[in-house]
């Protein structure tokens, strides 16, 4: 049974964390959707579509590149609607680096944002109910206090309801590792709510994390040696995380 949901859970990820390079023929409900470019596309260096993310029929697209690397981000709901922070993104703050979204909660990456001297990156939190609502859809950041020092973070994202795991690049020569977080979607509060430790001889595949998420299972993939390796995380009897992996799937 574990197995069965692990090989599920893997052939989502292909879905969940693909990037597109430019808008193209996605297949929703075996019918093609041809997907135009929203005015964020601008100049090739804007990087238009280097995470794209589902909302229902709509779509969130991320370029981090444009504003000379401060990046842009935008939601499509029938018109396109600017995901701006309360605070501008500097230069080289690589804004839409990474997008995820789920219900009415969207979320957007930046690694390169620099806020303090704790954490480098920023995930930013959305509400596509309060674009509805003719609100400003901003909610939240992240909080610093549950990141590891010096750990990265905004490469990557995966949402699954209101769960969001958020991979790290950790800077203390530790492993990597991936932060799971619930979030209230009208309030944007974000509680940590466990941990994914990777072996210290792993690393994220490809220089951008790969996550999926259901219920019970996470799955994570890692390259170690010459070898490709998905690590596949439970929770416990009680609904806790369990840090270490339960199983490894090697290709």
């Amino acid at each position: 049974m574990r197995r069965a949901a692990s090989l599920l859970l893997i052939s989502a990820m292909t879905w969940c964390v693909s990037p597109a390079a430019r808008a193209q023929d996605l297949i929703v409900d075996s019918a093609p959707l041809s997907l135009s470019l929203p005015s964020v596309s601008g100049p090739q260096g804007a990087r238009y579509g280097a995470a794209v993310a589902l909302l229902g029929q709509d779509w969130v697209v991320g370029a981090p590149g444009a504003l000379l690397g401060a990046g842009r981000a935008q939601l499509r709901l029938g018109v396109d609607h600017e995901l701006a922070p309360p605070v501008a993104p500097l230069a080289n703050a690589r804004f839409g680096e990474s997008v995820a979204a789920a219900g009415t909660l969207i979320a957007v990456g930046a690694p390169g944002w620099r806020e303090s001297d704790h954490a480098l990156g920023m995930i930013h939190l959305f509400s596509a109910l309060k674009i509805a609502d003719g609100e400003q859809p901003w909610l939240s950041a992240l909080p610093y206090e549950a990141i590891a020092p010096g750990d990265q973070i905004g490469h990557g994202l995966t949402l699954w309801g209101a769960t969001l795991a958020v991979p790290a690049y950790a800077s203390d020569g530790g492993s990597d590792r991936v932060y799971l977080f619930e979030i209230d979607p009208i309030t944007g509060v974000a509680i940590h709510h466990g941990t994914l430790h990777l072996p210290a001889d792993t690393h994220h595949l490809s220089g951008r994390p790969q996550v999926a998420l259901s219920d019970q299972f996470a799955a994570v993939s890692v390259t170690r040696a010459d070898a490709r390796e998905v690590l596949i995380y439970t929770r416990d009897a009680q609904g806790a995380w369990i840090s270490a992996p339960t199983e490894t799937l090697t290709h």
